[in-house]
């Protein structure tokens, strides 16, 4: 048998019924990613027995913890199922036009996941890592410049199984079809914004992975993974042509951020309707141009969606799948 390859590897997930358990029947999907670093980890903790002499006793075992990044592409298929992974099931619009709206926005309980790898050689499959009671506690996107439009996903989970059997041999392949940064639009208090030159953003689930919960006779896993409040934030590079972003972060001053990718009919908007950016008057590097660099911060008071960030994808999927 040979060495795996990264190539022939193969990253399958599904939504749980009920936290940490496989569904009744398995609905995988099999996803595009860049990599996948989900795993399990489990301590030999040192043991303190005293036994008449200075040799040490056998070690025993701690918690199982399992964490790890999911670097997928952003797209707009397969995008949609990390998107309800996050935020659950959408509100979907018929356009009449062969197209479809989906709006995500933050609700009050987070769906669980079966994530599935699969490690195989030129010719044979070596083992599949199963994790099960998955969930995402944070999403990350930077844009600009001319590099591939990913996203990272921060993935927690309870536990995992080794084996030779995939979870679901007949998952599904949801389609591809690749957003680019060069597609990419940012309004700035609703208006697009000829100055941004990248920007970056963090939502953070404040899932609660404290060993507290961890049940008795659960076998050293967590028995949930029980959602907390979101935090917003990021960081912004604007070329510095004017004070209309300083003095809003001087004066603390409500304002927006959207970013829209569009490919065709298919349009990938995220919106963070209620901002407040942090003042950083800028510094002189030298002769070339002055960037402001500014972070900021996503919140909810009074915006009419009732959701601090909104995504919205319009694609060709009726939206049956993503329920």
């Amino acid at each position: 048998m040979g060495t795996a390859r990264g190539y022939k590897s193969q990253a399958v997930i599904d939504f749980e019924t009920t936290f940490g358990q496989d569904p009744g029947t398995p609905s995988g999907r099999i996803m595009p990613i860049n990599s996948n670093t989900v795993n399990a980890s489990r301590n030999k903790n040192t043991a303190n027995t005293i036994r008449g002499h200075r040799n040490p006793a056998a070690p025993f075992d701690g918690y199982v913890n399992v964490a790890g990044d999911i670097v997928a592409p952003v797209d707009a298929l397969a995008f949609a199922f990390w998107l309800k992974a996050m935020f659950g099931a959408p509100t979907t619009t018929d356009n009449t036009d062969g197209t479809f709206t989906h709006v995500f926005k933050v609700g009050d309980v987070q769906p669980s996941l079966v994530v599935e790898k699969k490690f195989s050689d030129a010719a044979a499959i070596i083992a599949y890592a199963k994790y099960n009671g998955c969930k995402i506690g944070s999403w990350n996107m930077e844009i600009g410049g001319d590099g591939e439009l990913v996203s990272t996903f921060n993935v927690v989970g309870a536990k995992e199984t080794i084996g030779e059997t995939a979870y679901h041999g007949a998952a599904a392949d949801p389609g591809f079809d690749r957003f680019q940064i060069t597609s990419a639009d940012i309004k700035e208090g609703g208006v697009s914004s000829g100055v941004i030159t990248s920007l970056d953003f963090t939502v953070d689930f404040g899932l609660d992975t404290d060993d507290n919960k961890r049940a008795i006779g659960g076998g050293a896993y967590l028995a949930d993974i029980i959602e907390g409040i979101l935090g917003i934030s990021g960081n912004l590079s604007a070329l510095f042509q004017n004070r209309d972003l300083l003095d809003k972060a001087q004066n603390s001053t409500e304002t927006s951020l959207a970013l829209s990718f569009t490919d065709g009919d298919n349009i990938l908007a995220i919106e963070f309707a209620e901002v407040q950016i942090a003042p950083s008057t800028p510094g002189i590097d030298g002769p070339q141009g002055v960037l402001l660099d500014l972070s900021w911060q996503g919140y909810f008071d009074d915006g009419a969606d009732a959701s601090a960030v909104k995504v919205s994808l319009t694609n060709t999927n009726d939206g049956t799948e993503y329920v």
